[in-house]
Formats: structure tokens, sequence, C-alpha cells
């Protein structure tokens, strides 16, 4: 993906330590996209009709904040977590995915 994350290397031991495990993004930022895995930053970006993953990262961000309904049809993706940071989901379609999770979205 155009948006992936560069690795950083620390001399701190303990910094080092301290971010092995980190927090989990709690709000659609780019620290959230670069979390996703390519299956749904895909589609995320075939969501909000955005047909090349050079468009500005912002621009997919403020396209996703205003999403109120999704598809997930099939999407084969064990976890709803993505989903989490979103405030405006009002629907979702999980029709022939393998979910069987909803506390991940549960508010």
């Amino acid at each position: 993906m155009a948006w992936a994350q560069q690795s950083t290397k620390t001399k701190n031991p303990s910094a080092k330590a301290a971010s092995a495990k980190p927090k989990k993004p709690t709000t659609l930022s780019e620290a959230w996209w670069q979390s996703l895995d390519s299956t749904w930053q895909d589609f995320f970006l075939q969501s909000v009709k955005i047909k090349t993953e050079d468009a500005p990262l912002d621009t997919v961000l403020n396209r996703l904040k205003m999403v109120k309904t999704l598809n997930l049809n099939r999407l084969k993706v064990p976890s709803l977590e993505p989903l989490s940071v979103f405030d405006s989901l009002e629907r979702l379609n999980l029709i022939g995915s393998e979910i069987t999770d909803l506390a991940p979205i549960e508010k």
C-alpha cells in the first residue's frame, strides 16, 4: 500500500520493549489505517469509491468518517475490530461473512 508504515529503529532497549505492544488506534487516523491489513485497506478504498491507493490518505479518512453503511458480504476477515473506530456507522451487512463476534462494534 502507498501508506505503508516505515519502521523506526531505536537505541534505547526499554523504549523498544515499551513499543512492542502498540495500543490499538481509537479514531480514524493514519495510525489506524496503517494497522489494517491489505484486505481491510482494499475494502475501505472500494467502499468510499477511491480507485487508487495513491489518493491522499486524508481524503480516504475524511470519506470514511462519513460512512453510515458498510456491506461486508463474503469479506474474509476474522474480526470487526477495525470497525470499532466508526462513530457514524448505522448499518452493517455481514451476509456470507465469517464473523461470529460483534463485541468489537458494541457501544
